[in-house]
Formats: structure tokens, C-alpha cells, sequence
């Protein structure tokens, strides 16, 4: 059996999710913290450098024991799961396949949704607000578009 330090899965995890899927410097903060932090903790408060398939399986338990006691909500859950199922997946692969979003692209609005699009976003909002803000109106513009309405004018 391979004697393989868990860290340096993680780390190779992390550097896949990097130049392989192309994740954002804040999105793999959050998974380094949320995903497979949790898992080198266990393994550290277990004295265990390496990787153990049986301790991945414990931790996986412990997470469901979790859930269904209450103590962490699903969305936490998830994430944890996940770090493990690519702990597993690099051990016994050297690699994983990411089954997260991937990138969509931006579908291209008329000339005229497009206006409105961009004059939608005041300076005075912050820049979160302004992506999700965004977001909507293009929704909102795209499905109008979908009925054939391609000029505001023509919304009463």
C-alpha cells in the first residue's frame, strides 16, 4: 500500500482545482478551509500523517452522524463530503474528476438589453451586489427576449 502524506493530496487536490478547473484564488480558499481543512485536522488529532482509507471512512460517518444529529447543516455537509470523495479520488487515482459548476458562458443579449444591462449598475453599489444585480436583469432581459420581446419599449 502506498504511504502518502494526506497534505500532500490536499495539495495536489488544490493545485488540480487550480489549473485544471480553473477556480478562482477566493473560491479555492474556500474549499482549502471548508473541504479538506476539516480533513487534515481529523487526521492531525489522530496522529496520522498519511493517508488511511479506514480514517477517511470514519470521517465520512462522523460528518453523517453530524447531519443527522443537526450539528452541521447540509450545505456544510456537502462540502465536506466532497473534500473527501477528492482526497479518496487523487489516492487512488493521482487525479479526480470535478463533478462541481463549471463556467458558463454570458448568453448575448440585443444591442438594446445590452444598454440597459450595463447602465443597470449605479457606482454606489458594491461589487457582489452589482454581479447578482446584474445577473437578474440579464435573466430578466433573456427570458423576455425568449417571447420575442426585444425592445423595452414593447413591455407594457
Amino acid at each position: 500500500m502506498k504511504d502518502i502524506a494526506i497534505t500532500g493530496i490536499i495539495e495536489h487536490a488544490l493545485s488540480i482545482l487550480e489549473k485544471e478547473v480553473g477556480l478562482a484564488k477566493s473560491t479555492l480558499l474556500v474549499v482549502a478551509s471548508r473541504s479538506f481543512k476539516p480533513i487534515a485536522d481529523f487526521f492531525g488529532s489522530r496522529n496520522e500523517a498519511s493517508y488511511s482509507g479506514e480514517l477517511i471512512n470514519e470521517l465520512e460517518r462522523l460528518y453523517q452522524e453530524s447531519l443527522r444529529n443537526g450539528s452541521i447543516s447540509r450545505n456544510v455537509y456537502n462540502l465536506r463530503t466532497r473534500g473527501t470523495r477528492i482526497v479518496r479520488e487523487v489516492f487512488e487515482a493521482g487525479t479526480f474528476y470535478w463533478k462541481g459548476p463549471v463556467e458558463k458562458g454570458v448568453p448575448s443579449l440585443t444591442e438594446n438589453f445590452e444598454q440597459i444591462a450595463a447602465g443597470i449598475i449605479g457606482s454606489d453599489c458594491l461589487e457582489r451586489r452589482d454581479r447578482n444585480t446584474l445577473s437578474v436583469v440579464r435573466r430578466f432581459l433573456l427570458s423576455l427576449a425568449d417571447v420575442g420581446i426585444n425592445d423595452i419599449s414593447q413591455v407594457i
